[in-house]
């Protein structure tokens, strides 16, 4: 099991290595994912600001 594991993770890892690249090459890709986890954290803030104990 451990070394179906190990090949999972790294095939992850090499995956997303390579998607990464392609992002970072492309300005307007890169400026779409900021703007949309600038979103995210702040519905999430705003989620935990609002949720009542």
């Amino acid at each position: 099991m451990f070394v179906i594991t190990l090949i999972w993770c790294s095939f992850l890892a090499l995956m997303g290595s390579k998607v990464a690249v392609l992002f970072n090459k492309n300005k307007k890709v890169e400026s779409w994912l900021n703007k949309t986890s600038g979103i995210v954290f702040i519905l999430l803030g705003l989620k935990v600001a609002l949720t009542k104990k």
